[in-house]
């Protein structure tokens, strides 16, 4: 009884420590690394990556945030939410049809919503900032310091103001 006891706490200690859970993430690594990246250089980067000529549709493959933040039409990926995944949806040629050389096959496919559901691991990190919107510039056009000089007149002076406007003009000089 003893014994089974302790293997319990072993067995569960190990299972709910760090490296558990390090274990877990490296085999999901592993599956992006051989099954998700290489359709990824395959077929996606030539336009969209950082290295592209001209990137399409704003969306960048080339990293996470790239994934996450999407394109045009939102977020490529969302982990957990295969249906939610634009992604999923162009692979399967049902909002989009990517890649455009022809639809890949269904076990690809299936990879891919493995990797999705299991939270999208990408170990790739990008150095630069996505930003997804750009600058407004009809709104930026209405921020005070861009808009035209008014001529202003001053109010009336009183008796001391008087005084030191002269004292000011005369120092000027």
């Amino acid at each position: 009884m003893t014994a089974r006891f302790l293997t319990l706490i072993l067995c569960s200690s190990y299972i709910l420590s760090p490296q558990g859970v390090a274990f877990g993430e490296q085999s999901e690594i592993e599956h992006f690394e051989s099954k998700i990246r290489p359709v990824l250089i395959k077929y996606c980067y030539e336009c969209h990556s950082m290295e592209s000529k001209a990137v399409k549709g704003g969306l960048l493959l080339d990293s996470r945030e790239g994934l996450l933040t999407g394109g045009d039409s939102g977020p490529a990926i969302v982990p957990g939410k295969v249906e939610e995944s634009l992604l999923i949806e162009s692979l399967k040629f049902e909002s989009y049809e990517m890649p455009p050389s022809g639809k890949l096959p269904e076990h690809v496919i299936k990879d891919f919503e493995l990797w999705i559901q299991q939270g999208a691991i990408d170990p790739r990190k990008s150095d630069q900032k996505l930003v997804r919107e750009g600058i407004d510039w009809e709104q930026a056009r209405q921020f005070w310091s861009y808009q035209p000089l008014s001529p202003h007149k001053p109010g009336q002076l009183s008796l001391t103001e008087q005084i030191d406007q002269a004292l000011d003009q005369e120092l000027e000089k």
